[in-house]
């Protein structure tokens, strides 16, 4: 599911170069419901006329970066991308540090189990182990931008932020929505960041998607900052409230063995580094 452009963009500055920026936009158009786009339809989603569009996805293909089909004469995404996120991906430690914690904690709750970090008000999937059932939650849009407050493993993180960040996330303007259970409303949603805080996890029922049932807890790096979290999700005709339950030590106890990996020294305690 795709969230609000206002969630994966920002605001331009000065010392934004307006035809890189304009390419990203390209570049974002393109998703798993929409694999192929033609040039009006380019031009229609990133809100730039036909002209500068032509011009971008031209240097774009030159590139490599997309490709053009020759039945269809649409453009999409090539496999050259994928350069990018293998740099990434050998890079993070985090995720080669969680990987065999998650496959544990999928082997032992049979559901899909998840990696999440944060960027900025934003979080992004990097990682997930699929559930070994024929009914399962996976998130299609790796490495898409999700807004904190849709759902557990964004709330997780955005709770144990300084007070400062989450007081500005609330303040920033009109919070979007993917489905009727998702919490909008600034004060309510302070007072459930309040409460995961003091928890130490989230849990959300169809929060971001109809049907899914989530529960999360963070995972703090050396400095106390919460920068990912590790979720459990499933299909909520399956996961009950006494599942969730039995979840909990399961989900708590897998984050902070991932913490103590990357260098947060109080993993171990249970106590949250600062609480709001």
């Amino acid at each position: 599911m795709r969230t609000d452009r206002a969630t994966s963009q920002t605001e331009p500055t000065r010392q934004d170069v307006q035809s890189v920026r304009r390419a990203m936009q390209v570049l974002f158009a393109f998703s798993a419901e929409r694999p192929q786009l033609g040039v009006a339809e380019i031009a229609q989603y990133v809100g730039l006329n036909r002209t500068t569009v032509h011009r971008l996805v031209g240097t774009l293909e030159a590139t490599g970066m997309i490709r053009r089909d020759p039945v269809s004469q649409k453009y999409a995404l090539s496999a050259r991308v994928l350069q990018l996120s293998d740099v990434f991906l050998q890079q993070s430690d985090l995720r080669s540090i969680a990987m065999p914690a998650l496959t544990e904690l999928r082997d032992k709750t049979n559901e899909t189990v998840a990696l999440h970090v944060r960027e900025g008000s934003s979080r992004i999937v990097i990682a997930q182990v699929g559930a070994n059932r024929d009914v399962r939650h996976m998130y299609r849009n790796i490495g898409e931008p999700i807004a904190l407050h849709l759902g557990a493993p964004g709330k997780v993180m955005l709770a144990f932020a300084t007070p400062a960040e989450i007081a500005a996330y609330l303040a920033s303007g009109p919070l979007v929505s993917t489905t009727q259970h998702s919490v909008t409303d600034p004060e309510i949603l302070g007072e459930e960041l309040a409460t995961i805080a003091k928890q130490g996890y989230a849990v959300s029922w169809e929060e971001r998607t109809l049907g899914v049932v989530s529960l999360a807890a963070p995972i703090f790096n050396a400095t106390g900052a919460a920068v990912a979290s590790v979720n459990v999700s499933g299909p909520s005709q399956r996961i009950r409230k006494q599942d969730v339950r039995a979840f909990v030590p399961l989900v708590v106890g897998t984050a902070r063995g991932i913490s103590h990996g990357i260098g947060y020294l109080d993993a171990g305690t249970g106590a949250p580094p600062h609480s709001n």
